[in-house]
């Protein structure tokens, strides 16, 4: 039998190497875009986090990331295609 570990809400302001070490396959809700994009919403919370962020405190690449969420677009569309291609 196989595990996935199924991670929610991944949002990494900050480096947080090894946080999360996991032996199985992860899925995250990736919560905020990647990107390096400064210009968000006027008047919202805009998250974003970097793409060495994210690999780095899974201790490896998740094997998918799930960006249907309220935060996907806080830096537009262009953002989301960073995202995207960050994955």
């Amino acid at each position: 039998m196989s595990t996935v570990v199924l991670v929610g809400d991944v949002w990494l302001r900050a480096p947080r190497p090894g946080a999360a070490q996991f032996a199985e396959p992860v899925v995250i809700n990736l919560e905020a875009p990647v990107t390096r994009r400064t210009v968000g919403y006027p008047g919202k919370i805009n998250l974003r986090s970097d793409a060495l962020y994210v690999s780095d405190a899974m201790g490896a690449p998740p094997i998918a990331a799930q960006l249907a969420n309220n935060h996907c677009l806080d830096f537009y569309a262009e953002a989301f295609d960073d995202t995207s291609r960050a994955l």
